[in-house]
């Protein structure tokens, strides 16, 4: 990023909020409550992507900012909101995987089955969707920092949290790919002979 950013650059951003989405990003269930923090610590992260980003306007950019911004902070708070639902319904599916993997796992200890492999599996399915709850959290609070500046009066800091939202955003991409390439392979195969053998019934007729 160059010490001054051109206005179609920024305008490009501030537009880029607008298409955000969360259509291939998703917990494991977590609590749904707000991040707690206090405004030194929000300062204090603004001020790091400040850095990181190199952001540093001229006043023309930080007008553009001044006069688009409340526009692109009501869309974040949309994205917010989505964000909500979208680890609503994912946690509820990762916890009903993660219960047929158990329950599937008991079956075979019952009779005596060697569950190494399934154990590890269930410890892999587990850990990605740990980084996935992980990477919602990130990118919950990014949203809380760019929709709580005062975009207006302090643009530099807008632009920063932008940022920061575009950061926080590619973990839960990320995590997300590594679920669902982990329940097309091996979950998927495993559920599918493990509920021949113990006669359950396959996990999506549950």
């Amino acid at each position: 990023m160059t010490r001054k950013l051109s206005q179609a650059m920024i305008l490009m951003l501030l537009i880029q909020v607008s298409i955000f989405s969360l259509a291939s990003a998703q917990s494991e269930q977590i609590s749904s409550s707000t991040v707690t923090y206090t405004a030194d610590a929000r300062t204090a992260r603004i001020e790091k992507l400040k850095s990181q980003f190199k952001v540093q306007l001229n006043d023309k950019e930080k007008e553009l900012i001044s006069t688009r911004c409340t526009l692109a902070q009501a869309r974040l708070k949309s994205i917010a909101y989505q964000l909500d639902g979208i680890e609503s319904s994912r946690g509820a599916t990762y916890d009903g995987i993660i219960s047929t993997l158990l329950e599937i796992n008991n079956r075979l200890n019952d009779q005596f089955v060697d569950t190494s492999s399934l154990d590890l599996l269930i410890v892999d399915y587990q850990s990605v969707v740990k980084k996935f709850n992980l990477s919602i959290e990130g990118y919950r609070l990014s949203l809380d920092d760019a929709t709580s500046i005062d975009c207006k009066n302090n643009p530099e800091d807008f632009r920063a949290a932008l940022e920061g939202v575009r950061a926080a955003r590619k973990p839960i991409v990320d995590s997300s790919q590594q679920i669902n390439d982990l329940t097309k392979t091996n979950l998927k195969t495993t559920f599918e002979s493990l509920a021949v053998r113990l006669d359950i019934g396959a996990p999506n007729g549950q």
